[in-house]
């Protein structure tokens, strides 16, 4: 009698401990699969987007140069160094505006192609007339 009635226990203690085993077991494999379809997806928009990041970072990287020439003609005196800058200048607008031109062809959300729509002042691809003017005012 005591057999049947350990066994009796012992059958209940092992499907008391079996349950909690299968659905944790069931929880972590979903998790798993839902990470993986998150990873999926992710990969999906990098792979997607990366090269449009990459386009933008070259377009900043020639701006930043232009702002650095800028200033630099601004304290120069010797007007053909001032030259040689604003022609590297306009070399990297010219650029920028291919880069900017690529950009937009990638464009796939009506809200990437705000920035491109004609009449939008927060995106301009800047022209050397400006420093034209403060180039020819030091002549």
């Amino acid at each position: 009698m005591i057999t049947t009635i350990s066994q009796h226990i012992g059958m209940k203690l092992g499907v008391a401990f079996a349950i909690p085993v299968a659905i944790l077991t069931a929880v972590g494999w979903l998790g798993l699969s839902r990470m993986s379809q998150i990873n999926d997806g992710i990969n999906e928009i990098l792979a997607h987007n990366w090269s449009k990041v990459q386009i933008v970072n070259q377009a900043l990287s020639y701006s930043n140069s232009n702002n650095r020439i800028t200033m630099q003609v601004f304290f120069l005196k010797d007007r053909e160094e001032i030259n040689t800058l604003l022609i590297r200048r306009a070399e990297n607008s010219d650029k920028i505006s291919a880069l900017m031109k690529e950009l937009e062809v990638r464009v796939d959300s009506d809200k990437e192609k705000d920035p491109f729509k004609e009449g939008n002042s927060d995106f301009v691809v800047g022209d050397d007339l400006g420093m034209r003017q403060s180039g020819d005012a030091r002549s």
